[in-house]
């Protein structure tokens, strides 16, 4: 039987339905309770203010923690990358003393442009318009056949000691002159002829690319350890020794032995 609202006195049952005795019935006392069922149940499709607020809630928290993974995730693969890339930095490099018998100049940009080769003098074969005394720069990218910027866009700085720069600037006895301590001060390695920089995914102090230009990173906040490792080109007086590297916040250090050089050197007849 098909229950309809209408009928006698509005209430009653469909015309054509019948009970089981043949009869037409009208459910005049049942009629307020089916509608009082109706009006319980024909909201129930969806979901409440508080429900779906609830859902918001969850579903922004999960997101949130995707997305810190995510982050996570992707800063460890560029440190990753950038280590990879310092290790084929290291590869250039001793390719470099391979073919020449000594380590490139750094490339700077005082007097001449940044083209990424290394600035020595053709006449006399010695490393020139550089700083501290022509030992420090920027990674001479092109002389090397490598990229030359980091994960972030930040330019390798680079600091070579100049005896291992010209051919018959050392002997098999001849030592780098830096050391790279750990952040705590402690002696890590020293007399090393080359260091390679990385200035992190923070990039304190680094060089990069703007409007054609190469500009400097802003190093406020970086820490005394850090500042040890930015170039001092005027605007860096806590740099007081460039001999000095350390492993130090989001820096990432590449260096070679002074031994491999030499070593290397030998073996290509560039040492008697």
């Amino acid at each position: 039987m098909t229950f309809v609202k209408g009928g006698v006195n509005g209430y009653g049952c469909d015309p054509g339905g019948i009970d089981f005795s043949g009869e037409c019935v009208c459910f005049r006392e049942y009629w307020p309770m089916i509608r009082f069922y109706n009006s319980q149940t024909s909201g129930r499709g969806g979901f409440s203010l508080i429900e779906m607020a609830i859902l918001l809630v969850v579903a922004g928290t999960v997101m949130l923690g995707a997305i810190s993974a995510i982050r996570s995730q992707a800063s460890k693969t560029r440190v990753e990358k950038t280590q990879q890339a310092l290790r084929e930095i290291d590869d250039a490099l001793l390719g470099f003393v391979t073919a020449t018998g000594h380590l490139p100049c750094p490339d700077w940009f005082i007097g001449v442009a940044a083209d990424g080769r290394e600035n020595r003098d053709s006449a006399t074969g010695v490393c020139v318009n550089s700083l501290d005394n022509n030992q420090l720069g920027l990674l001479p990218w092109q002389s090397l056949g490598i990229k030359p910027m980091d994960q972030w866009g930040h330019f390798y700085s680079y600091r070579v000691s100049s005896a291992f720069t010209v051919n018959g600037g050392y002997t098999f006895n001849s030592n780098g002159d830096m050391t790279i301590f750990t952040e705590n001060g402690d002696v890590l390695v020293s007399d090393v002829p080359v260091v390679v920089v990385s200035s992190g995914p923070k990039g304190l102090g680094a060089y990069v690319m703007s409007l054609e230009a190469r500009t400097k990173i802003g190093f406020t906040n970086a820490t005394m350890r850090e500042r040890e490792n930015i170039i001092n080109d005027g605007d860096n007086t806590d740099n007081v020794d460039p001999r000095t590297f350390f492993q130090a916040g989001d820096d990432i250090l590449m260096w070679i032995p002074p031994n491999t050089v030499k070593l290397l050197a030998l073996v290509s007849n560039w040492l008697p």
